[in-house]
């Protein structure tokens, strides 16, 4: 359920600076995404993109109670069943309303969280995580590998120049008749 902020004066209703949902104008829920949407249209409202529940400074015990029943967002706790969620929870729908009421007091201008939200008692019930096992065995540390040997350096190759290639060609030459004659 998407929420607005009011930021016109309307003939009725909510203020601005409040923030509702398209049932704070009644007549259903379609009718009430109609009014919105005229609203918005003429900008007496605008949509309200909210952080996550759990990062709302003083919201962080009630975002881990909220998670435990897949409500996560501001938007999720804001437009759930007080009396469903009150009756899963375990407390009365008036502490469900209150925490509402913090919460939307919070989200107008210049309002913030005092205090973190009392929860009552009610967060203190979550089973505490389990701490990690220990490892089973203690890794055994492994030597470091022997240094690779440096590669032996590149010899210095020298080509002879074309006279000496010329005497060492008829040198060969030379030497190759003497032995076809010897035959």
């Amino acid at each position: 359920m998407k929420l607005y902020r009011v930021t016109r004066p309307l003939s009725s209703g909510p203020k601005p600076g409040d923030i509702v949902t398209a049932a704070a104008f009644g007549g259903g829920p379609a009718r009430g995404e109609q009014i919105v949407e005229k609203l918005a249209a003429t900008g007496a409202l605008s949509p309200v993109l909210m952080p996550p529940l759990a990062a709302l400074p003083g919201c962080k015990e009630l975002a881990k109670l909220l998670k435990r029943h897949k409500i996560t967002t501001v938007e999720g706790f804001l437009s759930a069943d007080v009396n469903k969620l009150a009756k899963k929870l375990g407390c009365d729908p008036e502490v469900v309303r209150g925490w509402r009421a913090a919460l939307q007091a919070s989200m107008t201008p210049g309002g913030a969280l005092s205090a973190p939200i009392d929860l009552g008692g009610l967060g203190e019930a979550a089973p505490t995580p389990e701490p990690e096992p220990e490892p089973l065995a203690t890794p055994v540390p492994t030597p470091d590998p022997e240094p690779e040997p440096e590669p032996e350096p590149i010899k210095e190759v020298t080509f002879p120049s074309y006279r000496e290639r010329l005497a060492l060609r008829a040198s060969d030459q030379g030497a190759e008749s003497a032995e076809g004659g010897e035959q």
